[in-house]
Formats: C-alpha cells, structure tokens, sequence
C-alpha cells in the first residue's frame, strides 16, 4: 500500500498520514511518497518509515483555486495558470507513475487534490485506487468538475476505486458535489489523533501535571496581573491554525480588539502557527497580520497585546502556555484537528462548529446545536462554546465569558479530554483500513460480476492484503 501526496508540509491532512503510518494497516505494508524533505518527512521517519521524496515542479505545487476561483477575473487567472500547469503535471505525473508500476501495491491512497486527479490511470491495473478526502471538493469552483470527470473514469478502474473519507461531513460533501457512481464506495474514516504522543510530550503531559484542568491551573497560577493589584490571573487564548485565509485570524484579531478594558489587562491574545503551503494567494504572511494587529490597535493602552509564535514543528508544544483555544475559520472544516488536540489536552475551546469541526468536538451528537446556536452570540456545551461564524463581536463575548468564568473552564478541561480518549482512538485504525481497502477491492469485483454492491455482506468484502 502505497500513500502519496504532492506536500511536504505538516498541515492536517498530512499529520493524518504521520497517524496513519504510526498505527499500520493490518495485512499491509505501508510505504510513502512525499512531495520532497522537510517536517513531513521527519516525522513519518520518526514512525520507522523511510519516505520517497518525489517532488512536484514549483509551478504546479503552487497552483490552487480554493481562494482565488471566487469571482471571474480570480477564475480566468486561475485557468490561466492551470493551462501553463500542463506540462508540469505530465512530468509529475510520469514520476509517480513509474515508481507505481515498479512497486505494483494492492492499493494507491492519495491525500491532495493534485494526487487525486494525477492517479487516474496511472497506477497498476491490479492496484486499487483509493482518495483519502480531506478537503471539501464543492469549495473549488474549477477544481470540481475535474475532479467529478476523474471519477467517472476512475469507477472504471479494474483494481476497484473509492474514497476514504476524514469526517462524514466531507463524506457527504463528495457524495453531493462529486456524485459518483452507485458501487463506487464513500467510506467515512474519522480522523483518530496519536494520543500517546501527544499527551506524552509537552506542558500538557499527565507526567508533568495530575490532570489536564491541575496543567491549566499551574499555567495561570503566578502570571498575576502586576502594577495595579488586578483581580486575576493572565488568560492566555491562542488562535492555532495554518495561515491559510480562511482559518479566522482576522475575526480573532478584531474579538481581541472588542474586549472591554475589565478584562483587558488579563488577556494575551497568542497567534500559533504559520504558511505553510506554496501557494502564497492563499494564505496570509506574517506581515500583513502583524500590520492588521497595528491597525486595530492591539497592544496599546487599554487594548490587548498579541504575540504571534510561528510554526511549532512538535504539535504537543503548540498549545503549550495557553489556557484557551480558539477555532475561528470562516467555512466549513473538513475535520478540525485542533479542535480534537486541544480537547485532548484539556484545554477549553471555542469554535463554530462549521463542518467536521462539530465531530472533532461531539456536537453532532447533539441534533440542531447549530440552529440554537446561531440564535444567540455563543452557546456552552458539554465539551466546548460555539459562536457563529464570522463574528467578531460573539466570539469576544464568548471569550469575556471563558475569561470571567474560571469554573466554565474548570468544567470544559474536564469533559474534553474523557470525550476525546473516547472517539479518537488511534488503535481502531488499522482494522478500519484494512476493511476499507477490502470494500474497495470487493465492490470491483462485484461490478465486475453485474452485483449490486450494496448488498455485500461483510463475508464478500474480506480480503488478504499484500503489501
């Protein structure tokens, strides 16, 4: 079994295929084809596996139209670029190709739209193809009706196509956007996190403190407000995420920017993260939020200061020094994997809950949280608070709360990391995808043999996996 993807960052998709690699698949051997060296690599060779560093051509692996396909000059420039692509993605495409047809896997997983398109008809005729989705593919204006192509095509495909799935809203978001064919299977994987890992390593660490709410408190305890006798302990509320456009710094820089002076001087406002991605039309740089912060004022008198860390390679240090962790993006999520660490980690969070972000915090047990939500400036549940989405002056009310409220966030550090030990088990993954892989191969054979593929029973869909 072979997973390939086009990056060489360590964004959330990819921290998914660290998971992957250090879990296994059961009957399968894994290997790994990177799009070049660098924190990915690190990281998957500190799991025992030496990767393949194939990497794309600059002017495809910075090609992209999530952000820019929104209005038509953003499209016509975006096509532009995807005509100039061609040449770059056949050369990419023959490279992954050969390394394919010398290996012959049972399966091909790829995890970015790139790899995705560029796998169809590429690999083995004996290797299944599967498409680990971690994005939303109805977001993507001229990405989408390519990739609705490629999978006409690759329903064909003898070894058997699917699609493995991080949460079961961007299932049922391939399901709408993508409509694939009948025996094609959508098979739902939500993303477990390596917990051992993570609660092993850190200030979080059950080593280093008796309980996730004994860490929080030990953070706050002595950083006292000093200079006037202020009336409590500093709260430091992180934004974690990439610098991608749509994760919400700019609603969190303007919450800041709204709390009252009551609460001012108890609040530091920390950015985690940076750009990661070499596609620079959609993220932000450090610059342009640091003048964004000047703008609205942050850090002067009777305002908030804010520090921006940059990007921390070892996730358990991310949240490291903060005592409340905010989730702000502005669309969906195809997973939401910070929401899920810090819950793990014992940390209050608050987030709209947009797409898998309500899973990775168990709102989606709860029928119709979002409608109430949207009614009111925010709302606490049993493992986080949701405010609407793009919103500054509900996410700032949220935070006043969580800041005022030491006992809400007493109650949210204890109830996140029970629900998190309960839902992201990272031990249920390899039979998940070994099951997976055998539905796969097993709905190929029954549209090879005319049966309707949703009436095989667990029996038909077993397999052996060989490597």
């Amino acid at each position: 079994m072979i997973l390939t993807t086009a990056s060489a960052s360590a964004g959330g998709a990819e921290l998914c295929l660290a998971d992957l690699v250090a879990a296994g698949v059961t009957g399968a051997r894994l290997d790994v084809i990177l799009g070049g060296s660098g924190q990915l690599a690190d990281l998957i060779r500190e799991r025992g596996l030496v990767p393949q560093s194939i990497t794309p051509p600059n002017r495809l692996a910075q090609l992209g139209d999530a952000m820019t396909a929104s209005h038509f000059l953003g499209r016509w420039t975006t096509l532009k670029r995807a005509l100039l692509t061609l040449g770059a993605a056949w050369s990419h495409r023959r490279a992954l190709h050969r390394v394919w047809h010398e290996r012959t896997p049972a399966a091909v997983v790829t995890l970015d739209l790139k790899t995705h398109l560029l796998a169809v008809g590429a690999i083995p005729s004996a290797s299944s193809l599967i498409w680990w989705m971690h994005d939303d593919p109805s977001i993507r204006p001229l990405t989408t009706p390519l990739l609705r192509r490629a999978v006409s095509l690759a329903s064909r495909h003898p070894g058997g196509f699917g699609v493995v799935t991080c949460s079961h809203f961007v299932a049922r978001q391939v399901q709408r956007a993508l409509n694939p064919p009948a025996h094609v299977p959508i098979l739902p994987i939500v993303n477990p996190i390596d917990l051992e890992r993570l609660l092993g390593e850190g200030r979080h660490s059950p080593s280093n403190h008796t309980s996730s709410w004994g860490a929080s408190s030990a953070r706050t305890a002595g950083r006292e407000v000093g200079g006037d006798g202020g009336s409590g302990a500093r709260v430091r509320i992180g934004l974690v995420a990439t610098y991608a456009r749509w994760k919400g710094h700019e609603v969190f820089l303007k919450a800041l920017a709204a709390l009252p002076s009551r609460v001012v001087e108890r609040v530091e406002g920390v950015v985690v993260g940076g750009p990661i991605y070499r596609n620079p039309q959609s993220q932000w740089s450090r610059g342009e939020l640091e003048q964004l912060a000047d703008q609205l004022g942050l850090g002067q008198p009777g305002r908030p200061s804010v520090r921006f860390r940059g990007h921390i390679d070892n996730p358990a240090k991310v949240f490291d020094d903060l005592d409340v962790v905010v989730h702000a993006s502005t669309r969906p999520e195809p997973f939401g994997r910070v929401v899920a660490e810090a819950l793990a980690l014992g940390l209050p969070v608050v987030t709209p809950g947009l797409g898998g972000a309500a899973e990775a915090a168990g709102l989606d047990r709860n029928p119709g949280w979002d409608q109430v939500a949207s009614q009111q400036a925010y709302r606490v549940h049993e493992t986080c608070v949701t405010v609407p989405p793009n919103d500054p002056q509900a996410l700032a009310e949220a935070l006043i709360r969580l800041i005022e409220d030491e006992p809400l966030r007493h109650r949210l550090a204890q109830s996140g990391p029970a629900f998190a030990r309960a839902a992201f088990d990272l031990s249920r993954l390899p039979d998940q995808w070994s099951e997976a892989i055998a539905r796969v191969r097993a709905s190929a054979r029954a549209r090879r043999r005319h049966i309707d593929p949703r009436f095989l029973d667990s029996d038909s869909c077993s397999s052996s996996i060989s490597p």
